[in-house]
């Protein structure tokens, strides 16, 4: 069975209590945000609230609420209810976890942020760390002939950040994602012991590729340019070199440099980092 979640954040030093009303008006009590709370609203409605402590990494709260069936959520209305103990903040953020596909995760993993009343702030860990270059994925190809012939394509926008890419900023407003790279689609190295479907690879002069999407494709690209800067300036620190790369970034069709929740800092402008790399060693 399914189930469908829903993740929240606050800020210290609110004091947060919850509380959880069903379609069919059965309501619980009010929680403080501080423990594990399990129960059932109606008949067959099985809720699970998972409230921790403050957080180190970032000094927010986190909690998260757990229904189950899942399938009751495409149809159904359920209110949550947030009271405040000690306001001063006074906001909360809420993200909506789900399954696009058959409405039935088995596990947190096989979850994915389905549409809210934003569609921003998605950037997740590890991504949100300060010091980290964070990297979206920008579309160069959208349709390639697998290994058997067949014409296969994705549902990505040519030239345009692909659908699957974190929108920023931070729920701090830092801004993420810093610069955005090719993800969609790659072609690669193929492992000769890979279980890949066949409509991922491609045959080029004779060999076997694979052919993948997403962020994880775009931050390699990101890596190599790093290790070139690194090269011709080994004393360069994370923060010059996130500078660098953001500079060398341009939003495709933008004429002044701007950061974008979408874009970032745009994307990569390999001439234009070589001509800053050149003009740095100069001076």
């Amino acid at each position: 069975m399914g189930f469908t979640v829903i993740n929240g954040w606050y800020q210290e030093p609110d004091e947060l209590e919850i509380a959880l009303r069903s379609p069919e008006g059965h309501e619980t009590a009010f929680f403080p945000l501080e423990s594990i709370q399990r129960g059932i609203l109606g008949s067959s409605d099985s809720y699970q609230f998972f409230l921790p402590k403050l957080l180190e990494s970032n000094g927010d709260h986190r909690f998260e609420i757990r229904f189950t069936p899942a399938l009751r959520m495409v149809t159904s209305t359920w209110t949550l209810l947030l009271r405040g103990k000690k306001v001063v903040n006074g906001h909360a953020d809420l993200w909506l976890y789900g399954n696009r596909r058959d409405n039935n995760p088995t596990h947190p993993s096989d979850l994915s942020i389905i549409d809210g009343v934003q569609d921003n702030t998605k950037v997740g860990e590890p991504a949100t760390a300060a010091n980290a270059i964070t990297v979206g994925s920008y579309t160069t190809r959208e349709s390639w002939q697998d290994i058997d012939g067949s014409s296969q394509s994705n549902d990505q926008l040519l030239h345009d950040v692909s659908t699957f890419s974190s929108e920023g900023p931070l729920r701090n407003g830092a801004e993420k994602p810093d610069v955005l790279a090719p993800g969609a689609v790659i072609v690669s190295a193929l492992s000769s012991d890979s279980s890949l479907p066949n409509k991922f690879k491609i045959q080029s002069n004779g060999s076997t590729y694979a052919v993948l999407q997403g962020t994880s494709m775009a931050t390699p690209f990101v890596t190599g340019l790093v290790a070139l800067i690194l090269e011709r300036n080994p004393n360069l620190n994370p923060a010059e070199i996130k500078q660098i790369l953001r500079n060398a970034s341009t939003i495709p069709g933008e004429v002044t440099r701007a950061f974008d929740a979408k874009w970032g800092y745009g994307l990569l402008d390999c001439a234009r980092l070589a001509n800053i790399l050149e003009s740095e060693c100069v001076n």
